[in-house]
């Protein structure tokens, strides 16, 4: 049942593409999609629902949802050309969009490897599309240019420092929840840049576990390998050597001495490896590498990955408050343009000192004025009006969202 089931999903998303055709010409993302129908042939389906039904089911789910999302965009796209809208805000909606949807069409594609029996790992390319498109996945590091600079998660940072500071003498797990652009790396930088959690964990390393989970195979030795290199080992001889559990072994003799703590970010899986975390130092997997004394946090945005690595110990994560949120915007704009110049508005138009005149000349207006004194905006209602939107519009408390909105602020207007 569950595989008739799959075949009308997969049936529905073949009969989709084809009618939405024309109205997605042009559409940058289509060519993944035609891929995936190009590559996936009757047949082949048949066979990965042989091997793993529940996956298939919740893959074609899901890429039925994002041809449906793409196709409800280029409607509004369309609807939008005809009104009066600022055009780079159009385009920054159209950036926003795009790249949400790539990076859930490349975990897509990723989830369908985990499962698929067809050996795709071993191809050059992934649906036709050669793997180097798919580098889009984000990379993070504990690189901070300045941790006093970090602004929001006060609380959130309070509390993940009280469980990390306990005199617990075990082990301790904690998981960081939230949807993407949340803040959740950077919440996570500002503790582990902390002087406190510095002066309690001497040994602290961080991986990025987006930049492994893209391949399944030895995740466990390439998790441990990633450890070592990041404390400054070479063990390529020992890779080559040992297997997992000597590796495993050689973890905790290592980390052992001192206290440790390991941040685990950007995890997209619930992978036997890392399950029950918070036991700490038993069983055959990542545990068995880790004395008590130390403590793991690992960042995700499903719920379910985070209890099932470190049960309970959990924070979840909200969008900022709209205050909070333009705090940032206002600090992004102020730190990208930097030098200030004096410039009486109404003089400038009239001697045509803005390169855009009209509606683009508030713009030139709004980013100036926060440059120069941010409390001055509330002189003019329609500058006002211009930042609730933002806020409300565009960047719903999310961080990442009011940073990309700046940088892109800043590509339309590089000078003012």
């Amino acid at each position: 049942m569950a595989a008739d089931i799959a075949h009308v999903l997969w049936d529905k998303f073949s009969n989709t593409l084809n009618e939405a055709e024309s109205e997605l010409s042009g559409f940058t993302l289509i060519s993944y999609f035609q891929e995936i129908k190009k590559d996936m042939e009757t047949e082949t389906l048949t066979q990965i629902c042989s091997a793993n039904v529940t996956s298939t089911l919740k893959w074609l789910y899901e890429l039925n949802d994002l041809l449906a999302e793409c196709r409800i965009f280029t409607q509004s796209k369309s609807k939008q050309r005809n009104k009066n809208f600022l055009p780079f805000i159009t385009l920054l909606q159209e950036n926003i969009f795009l790249r949400k949807t790539r990076r859930r069409l490349i975990s897509v594609i990723t989830e369908f490897r985990k499962f698929s029996q067809e050996g795709l790992q071993e191809k050059q390319t992934v649906f036709g599309v050669e793997s180097t498109s798919f580098d889009m996945a984000r990379h993070t590091s504990s690189d901070v240019n300045d941790v006093a600079k970090i602004i929001g998660f006060d609380e959130q940072v309070s509390m993940v420092e009280e469980m990390l500071l306990s005199e617990n003498i075990g082990f301790t797990a904690i998981g960081i929840v939230g949807i993407g652009g949340v803040g959740k790396t950077t919440l996570v930088k500002k503790v582990f840049n902390s002087p406190k959690v510095k002066e309690k964990y001497p040994q602290k390393v961080w991986i990025c576990l987006s930049d492994i989970e893209k391949e399944e195979e030895d995740l466990g030795v390439k998790v441990v390998s990633s450890i070592f290199d990041e404390f400054g080992h070479d063990i390529d001889e020992m890779t080559n050597t040992y297997g997992i559990i000597e590796l495993l072994q050689n973890l905790y003799k290592f980390l052992s001495p001192e206290r440790y703590l390991i941040i685990l970010d950007d995890v997209c899986h619930s992978h036997e490896f890392f399950k029950n975390l918070d036991l700490g130092g038993v069983g055959d997997c990542f545990t068995r590498g880790l004395p008590n004394g130390g403590a793991i946090i690992v960042t995700t945005r499903l719920m379910e990955v985070a209890k099932y690595m470190v049960g309970n110990n959990i924070v979840n994560m909200e969008p900022l408050s709209k205050d909070t949120c333009w705090e940032i915007f206002v600090s992004n704009i102020r730190e990208l343009y930097k030098v200030p110049t004096e410039i009486k508005f109404e003089q400038a138009e009239e001697d045509g000192q803005y390169p855009n005149k009209g509606k683009d000349t508030c713009w030139h207006k709004f980013v100036d004025i926060i440059r120069k004194d941010p409390e001055r905006l509330s002189e003019d209602p329609n500058l006002v009006k211009l930042r609730d939107d933002i806020m409300e519009k565009y960047c719903h408390g999310l961080p990442l969202a009011a940073t990309v909105l700046t940088d892109f602020i800043h590509e339309q207007i590089p000078q003012i």
